[in-house]
């Protein structure tokens, strides 16, 4: 089980990521009021979160620039390809994943990727 932490203005933007037990497995570091981070801390490394016009996570990068994660969509958000090097929750249009990676959660509503359904 995965939970996460939020900014402390009560936003929606996710800092961090913690274990069933409570121990922070990943930071995440914010740009200008939240959404899709623009770094990760994750297993004693700094990565680059980088992001197209949507603000879907594209790729991660090392802090030498080498690609650690590549992700490409269809048009319904669903993932069609991805290399998994460094876990982290964000998917289509900056949107966190459920840990069965199966739904989106879209401020308050769900969106079933494969199915082009909101909840």
């Amino acid at each position: 089980m995965t939970y996460y932490g939020t900014d402390a203005s009560g936003g929606a933007a996710i800092i961090a990521d913690y274990n069933a037990t409570g121990v922070r497995q990943d930071r995440y570091t914010q740009a200008g009021g939240g959404g899709v981070p623009v770094e990760q801390f994750a297993s004693g490394a700094h990565y680059a979160v980088q992001t197209d016009a949507l603000g879907s996570v594209r790729r991660i990068t090392s802090a030498g620039g080498a690609t650690a994660d590549a992700y490409a969509y269809g048009a319904w958000g669903n993932t069609t390809s991805q290399s998994v090097g460094v876990a982290q929750p964000f998917g289509f249009a900056g949107m966190p994943t459920d840990p069965t990676g199966t739904m989106y959660t879209c401020l308050s509503r769900s969106d079933a990727r494969g199915l082009g359904n909101l909840y």
